[in-house]
């Protein structure tokens, strides 16, 4: 699975402040972290949820990647 950004959709700012650095597409792509391993991590937190239904660790840590997803497109999983 691969995940694409179009920086000409309307959707997507690349002009929006994150943190102390301003945002723009390369954050996406040339990062550590890609959409695509978050995402595959996310599959990985789903088998351990079916596992483990009850285990705060696991939530904490979904959310903690989903939030980093977020923060790469500029928002954040608090932004109002």
């Amino acid at each position: 699975m691969e995940y694409k950004v179009d920086p000409n959709d309307p959707n997507v700012s690349t002009t929006m402040e994150n943190g102390k650095q301003e945002w723009n597409i390369n954050n996406v792509y040339y990062n550590e972290l890609t959409p695509n391993s978050l995402l595959e991590t996310l599959e990985v937190l789903d088998s351990f949820k079916r596992k483990y239904p009850n285990d705060d660790i696991i939530k904490k840590f979904e959310t903690i990647v989903r939030n980093e997803i977020c923060m790469m497109f500029g928002g954040s999983l608090n932004s109002e």
